[in-house]
């Protein structure tokens, strides 16, 4: 009786159901994050201004994910919280895959702990940034809906329908590169579980090279697409390819020591230390989970793959950590999956114990739904953000430069609607040596009425004489209360 009702509610419907309401409750803040700050303020520029992305504004966000931050603010102007309900509706398409994925490889009850694993790990603000819209959420969508083509590519009898599924697997790859750089460790990942599955066939190493191939060459027919669109908007291609890929070497650690310490105090306190135990399971039982040992082997080279591609940049953003939920929830379904097996033959029914596996998970002593209370039904944040921005609009001209040498310059700039007098909105932009004087020269030639910088924290250095020699304080006694800033206003001339 226990475990028939058990059973019901082991449905993938329901587990569909409670993940999406637990995503709507988490999205309902209006607190909006810094890299959500980044993409949608560069939407927001590029739609109004028509100003070339990457040369007229500067950063190392993708432009997938800047595609998709335009889209939502074309259709919802400044309201964060609609374009995150709508991102809902992608994490439970991935979760979708997930399941179907996790059948495939192992059974259905890895299905529904794989399921169950993904969503939860979806809604705790230490992997999704409290459910902010970053490159990540769609990275682990896409790559779910690559690696289910690439599988159905392999069990299907037709040979057009194995090849459609194939190009179509690449097609999805070339956009996750699009959407963020270390996507090409996902890519890399997924090449490595094409890989085992046909050396398990004992297939001719010539048709695996060419599929590959194939698959490589639909990705890279996307990313060019990508580029060229790019270049069709005005977009200088150097330019691009600057503040993507080679600015990101500024913000490496300085030393191998450094990136060690960072990394391993990172894994000390973020809770994907939950999915270690299962993946070192899923190491030692490999030939027992998956009836394909190949496989297995697969899905352990794209974790590692992962692992490094979240700790490339050292002391990382927790939604960094977010392309790892995919794989892990995979390999979990399976550690957990094969133990319940093995469990229900001694104890509780199987349906009964897995419903136990799921409340245990749920409570389990880390950030979750009911323990971390960043959440915004638990205790709602204030948006400061917005009222410095409408701030900022009284203060100043529609076209009025200003520069926020802050850490949530992003915010400020995108509810303002000002535009900083250099091209990069980001402030760690500011402490990079290379571009100090291309920032003096956009200052001079385009000096902006107010400067914000921290009350307390570093000041770029080359920033404080330009500052002394034609800035002077103006104390806006509750700003400086409410954001721990200063400002400075221009002198007038003389």
């Amino acid at each position: 009786m226990i475990d028939k009702l058990c059973k019901k509610l082991l449905s993938p419907w329901i587990l569909a159901a409670v993940t999406a309401l637990l995503l709507v409750a988490v999205s309902f803040q209006d607190h909006i994050a810094p890299e959500e700050g980044v993409c949608f303020y560069t939407a927001q520029q590029w739609i109004s201004s028509d100003a070339p992305l990457y040369t007229s504004l500067g950063d190392s966000a993708q432009p997938g994910i800047i595609f998709v931050c335009a889209l939502f603010y074309a259709l919802f102007g400044n309201n964060i919280i609609a374009a995150r309900l709508i991102s809902v509706l992608f994490v439970l398409l991935a979760q979708w895959f997930v399941y179907a994925i996790s059948c495939k490889v192992y059974c259905r009850i890895a299905g529904l702990i794989a399921m169950g694993i993904f969503g939860i790990m979806m809604t705790w603000p230490d992997i999704t940034n409290g459910f902010s819209i970053t490159p990540d959420l769609f990275v682990v969508t896409v790559c779910s809906a690559s690696l289910y083509l690439l599988i159905r590519s392999c069990e299907t009898q037709s040979k057009l329908s194995h090849y459609i599924f194939i190009v179509f697997s690449g097609i999805m790859l070339g956009i996750v590169v699009l959407f963020k750089q270390t996507a090409l460790f996902s890519v890399l990942g997924i090449i490595a579980i094409y890989y085992s599955i046909y050396m398990y066939k004992k297939a001719s190493i010539l048709k695996v090279f060419a599929e590959v191939v194939c698959i490589l060459g639909a990705s890279t027919i996307v990313i060019g697409g990508g580029v060229y669109f790019l270049s069709l908007q005005g977009t200088m291609i150097h330019d691009y390819m600057f503040c993507s890929w080679s600015s990101l070497q500024y913000f490496l650690p300085e030393s191998w020591y450094e990136w060690t310490k960072d990394c391993l105090f990172t894994f000390q306190r973020r809770n994907i230390i939950v999915m270690y135990p299962c993946v070192m399971l899923f190491v030692v039982l490999r030939k027992k989970i998956v009836w394909k040992q190949r496989l297995a082997i697969g899905l352990i080279c794209w974790f590692v793959l992962e692992l490094i591609a979240s700790i490339l940049w050292g002391l990382l953003f927790e939604f960094d950590l977010t392309q790892l939920v995919l794989v892990s929830s995979l390999i979990a379904g399976c550690a957990l999956a094969f133990l319940l097996k093995h469990l229900s033959q001694y104890t509780l029914c199987r349906n009964t114990l897995l419903l136990i596996l799921g409340i245990i998970i749920i409570g389990i002593p880390y950030e979750t739904i009911y323990k971390e209370k960043r959440h915004s039904f638990l205790l709602r944040k204030k948006n400061h953000y917005a009222f410095f921005g409408r701030w900022l609009d009284a203060q100043t001209e529609a076209n009025e430069p200003v520069l926020i040498a802050t850490p949530w310059a992003p915010q400020v700039y995108f509810y303002s609607e000002r535009k900083p007098p250099v091209r990069f909105v980001r402030r760690q932009y500011l402490d990079v040596q290379p571009l100090e004087n291309e920032f003096l020269a956009d200052l001079d030639a385009n000096p902006p009425e107010h400067i914000v910088l921290p009350e307390e924290g570093d000041i770029p250095e080359w920033l404080r004489p330009y500052i002394t020699e034609k800035y002077k304080r103006k104390l806006y006694t509750s700003l400086w209360i409410k954001h721990n800033c200063k400002i400075y206003q221009k002198k007038v001339s003389e």
